[in-house]
């Protein structure tokens, strides 16, 4: 009866060990993932789950039912993380309060916040803080802000705007 994991993920890590402890843990709460390098193995597990889910199947259950606190950091030098791990958690995590997603994110805009609001209303979030490690810049601005604000009465929190492109451009518009 596990409520709270944290991991620090060295090299090799399974995506399909990831999948398994949102299982077989119904009352975790609290998941911080520490990733310290790009080795992916199993990317199946996650593939197969949002598959199900635009299908529409039933086939996969989805894990984290009760995750109200989600953490995935990647270190400086982790290049690249699979699109498929921001979906997976995104699309599934229901009861989010706090989402802390550190990670390369230069492929992230606001089309894909959109589709995010579209499976997952994140009504109960509180914070989240968004914050791209890539060497491109992530395309959200005011538009990917303000589907956070009229999505989430609950929030409180929004962080790391310095690395929302959009943010920046229009701070530098108003001036």
């Amino acid at each position: 009866n596990l409520t709270v994991i944290e991991l620090t993920l060295l090299d090799n890590y399974s995506w399909s060990f990831i999948v398994a402890i949102g299982w077989n843990c119904p009352l975790l709460k609290r998941l911080h993932l520490t990733l310290w390098r790009e080795d992916m193995v199993d990317l199946n597990s996650i593939q197969n789950f949002l598959e199900s889910i635009q299908d529409g199947e039933t086939v996969y259950q989805p894990g984290f039912l009760y995750l109200e606190d989600l953490q995935v950091k990647c270190e400086l030098y982790v290049d690249f993380l699979p699109d498929l791990i921001f979906y997976y958690f995104f699309y599934q995590c229901q009861k989010l309060k706090i989402v802390q997603y550190i990670a390369p994110l230069d492929w992230v805009d606001c089309t894909v916040i959109e589709d995010i609001f579209r499976k997952n209303s994140l009504e109960d979030v509180e914070m989240v803080i968004i914050s791209n490690t890539g060497s491109d810049g992530m395309n959200l601005g005011m538009e990917s802000l303000n589907l956070f604000l009229s999505n989430c009465p609950k929030l409180t929190v929004i962080g790391d705007l310095k690395s929302w492109t959009g943010i920046v451009g229009a701070v530098v518009n108003q001036e």
